[in-house]
């Protein structure tokens, strides 16, 4: 899928399920900043990362981080699941994660996270 706009976007990501005083504070003065999804992240030290969301692959490059730890990602990639073999191919080479070879003809969610995170020791597989 080609993406219409590219525009690096301002985020800060939290993984867990208590937030202590952020949420306090939130909740404290009426926020309704809380949204919940099932996403996959393959986190990398060194590369890209790559988030899994509802079958739609979304690969983004951090681009900078402010001072207080808020960081500009621009996407560079986004595509549905099931994939191609060289956009699962993609998104493993962004997270740094080995490529085998040959590739298959294509990948469903659950086999391009099986085929290139589980067990690799570079990345980290997050559920948000």
């Amino acid at each position: 899928m080609v993406m219409a706009e590219i525009t690096a976007r301002w985020e800060w990501r939290s993984f867990g399920d208590r937030f202590g005083t952020a949420e306090r504070n939130g909740c404290a003065a009426g926020a309704q900043w809380r949204q919940e999804s099932d996403e996959i992240y393959l986190l990398s030290r060194v590369g890209d990362n790559v988030k899994v969301r509802d079958a739609l692959m979304d690969i983004k490059v951090l681009r900078e981080v402010n001072a207080d730890g808020l960081e500009q990602w621009t996407p560079v990639m986004e595509g549905r699941l099931p994939a191609s073999g060289s956009r699962g191919g993609e998104g493993a080479r962004c997270a740094q994660l080995p490529i085998p070879t040959p590739l298959r003809a294509g990948y469903t969610q659950d086999e391009f996270i099986g085929q290139f995170a589980a067990g690799r020791g570079n990345p980290r597989g997050e559920g948000a």
